[in-house]
């Protein structure tokens, strides 16, 4: 993140506080992928044998 620092308009506490943004911004990006991954998992996981299972292979 220091070229971005660079870059930044004004002095460096700008700077600064773009990494922290940009930071931040990533963070939540992950956190909510990472939520929705578990919500969509222990989703499949609640869900009944019997939905999952074709007709065909049931037996009945």
């Amino acid at each position: 993140m220091s070229a971005f620092r660079n870059t930044a308009p004004g002095t460096p506490p700008i700077g600064c506080l773009m990494d922290y943004i940009a930071f931040l911004w990533a963070e939540t990006v992950v956190a909510f992928c990472l939520v929705t991954v578990v919500v969509t998992g222990f989703a499949a996981e609640r869900r009944p044998a019997d939905a999952e299972a074709s007709p065909y292979m049931s037996g009945k």
